[in-house]
């Protein structure tokens, strides 16, 4: 996904970490659907795309950034599931 790539190495890391763990072996599956990217992966990578990590960045403060990137999976992860059933079912 092209919108992945506008995120610094160090933060895209620890988001791809963050979404496997949140969604686990289920994550393919919604990565392959063309509506996926735009109404809830960009939101997120949005919020995140000026944020400048490096590989030097503390432990804490990359816990912290998975942390919060963890809840934002969370709050949707309800709204992804209906979606991708409504999609599947059509």
């Amino acid at each position: 996904m092209v919108i992945l790539r506008r995120l610094k190495l160090p933060v895209l890391k620890i988001f791809l970490e963050v979404y496997r763990e949140v969604f686990g072996k289920i994550e393919p599956r919604f990565l392959i659907e063309d509506e996926f990217g735009p109404k809830f992966l960009k939101p997120i990578i949005e919020e995140f795309v000026e944020l400048r990590t490096t590989e030097n960045t503390s432990e804490n403060k990359k816990n912290t950034l998975g942390d919060i990137m963890a809840l934002k999976w969370d709050v949707l992860k309800v709204r992804i599931a209906e979606w991708y059933k409504e999609i599947s079912a059509a």
